[in-house]
């Protein structure tokens, strides 16, 4: 199941001010700065992400990729059985992530509690990229995120997408 909902209008401007505009709340748009277009994907009857319409995307197996030059976000949805799996996931996660001394990221926003880990991915010889490896964790399933960036430059925007990955369970 992979649905699409109406284009939405986001500034690149601070988090707050961006969210809210994926929200439907328009504000004035100040002239400096950057109008970008998101379409929300419907990853599933449970999980959603908002995407810059620049992306292409595809459908492999069990996951949605999405990119454009320089970036790709790889989405794989789990499932599991209540909050007990959820935490044995997440100290999983954890122990992996402070094993290999990781940087982490950790947010917590009503029942959804996200946690990823930065990693430098050698491609090949002399040509690294950066890794954030994101899970956003409900009640009964995961959304994994991989973003993949050839420039750290990138990296304020790609969390940001992380950060409109929504949970809706389904019925």
């Amino acid at each position: 199941l992979l649905g699409f909902l109406p284009t939405k209008i986001i500034l690149r401007s601070n988090l707050s001010e961006r969210l809210a505009v994926c929200g439907g709340v328009f504000g004035e748009i100040p002239v400096d700065d950057v109008i970008i277009y998101v379409m929300r994907y419907q990853l599933s009857t449970d999980w959603s992400i908002d995407v810059p319409e620049d992306y292409q995307w595809r459908k492999e197996d069990d996951h949605v990729i999405f990119w454009r030059k320089g970036a790709t976000i790889l989405t794989t949805i789990f499932a599991y059985s209540g909050e007990k799996n959820r935490q044995i996931l997440l100290a999983n996660l954890k122990a992996r992530a402070e094993a290999e001394k990781l940087e982490v990221i950790t947010d917590l926003e009503g029942d959804l509690e996200r946690f990823g880990y930065f990693k430098a991915e050698d491609i090949q010889p002399g040509h690294t990229r950066l890794a954030l490896h994101a899970f956003t964790t409900a009640p009964f399933g995961c959304l994994q995120t991989s973003f993949y960036l050839d420039d750290s430059d990138g990296l304020r925007e790609h969390l940001e997408i992380w950060q409109t990955v929504a949970y809706q369970q389904g019925e």
